[in-house]
């Protein structure tokens, strides 16, 4: 019987979307092997540590040290699930490895007006708004994220370059991508965190993470 999702990752880096996933009553499977990907119905790419620069054609300048095995595998993971049509989700990383699957590129390291309002100095998550722009692509990601809403992010990289047949569906109020879709595939990518918006407890009118995620497990047919 196959898995609903496959979690391209490392079982000590993700907890978190593990407990959102059992929240919502989903099966998964955490691996980073091409033959567990056969089992499984969509795949989930994580949040984590810098891409090496090398896959989207340019030098260090500002990346953190990469995980050249776990960039292999994911981008390996995701070319199996663009050629069959299957869901994927990424998250934070996973979004930016999406965006340089399809040919875009990144922002090694953001400058400090964008940097201090999208991370954390103490390594939590920092809170700012999104703004939905008109897209006839994932309409249900605007109309669960209201004007005002807020997300959560921890991140020193963003999208530069868009890839190849993607269109973003939010950016922040300075300009940085937060979300993007493929325009004929069922892919999907999120700068910010909606798995951690599941548990955590804040006085900020934050985007509702379990909507979010539900939202999408169900428009490709993994809810009822």
């Amino acid at each position: 019987m196959k898995k609903h999702i496959l979690i391209a990752g490392r079982p000590e880096q993700t907890a978190n979307y593990e407990a959102a996933l059992t929240s919502l009553s989903l099966s998964y499977t955490v691996s980073l092997k091409e033959q567990d990907a056969a089992e499984c119905l969509a795949l989930l790419l994580p949040g984590g540590g810098d891409i090496s620069p090398a896959f989207f054609h340019e030098a260090p300048c500002g990346s953190h040290p990469p995980d050249i095995t776990l960039d292999q595998a994911q981008f390996h993971l995701l070319s199996l699930f663009v050629h069959a049509h299957l869901p994927v989700l990424g998250i934070c990383r996973g979004m930016q490895i999406i965006n340089v699957f399809f040919g875009g590129t990144l922002i090694q390291h953001m400058p400090l007006h964008l940097l201090d309002r999208h991370s954390d100095s103490q390594g939590r998550d920092a809170y700012h708004r999104i703004l939905s722009l008109p897209s006839p692509f994932c309409p249900w990601l605007s109309s669960l994220c209201p004007e005002k809403s807020c997300v959560n992010s921890a991140h020193h990289q963003c999208i530069k370059d868009l890839g190849q047949d993607l269109s973003i569906l939010q950016i922040s109020p300075d300009g940085v991508p937060e979300a993007i879709c493929h325009k004929s595939l069922p892919i999907l990518g999120l700068q910010w965190h909606p798995e951690r918006l599941f548990f955590t407890q804040n006085s900020f009118p934050c985007v509702d993470g379990r909507k979010i995620l539900t939202e999408f497990f169900t428009a490709n047919g993994l809810l009822p």
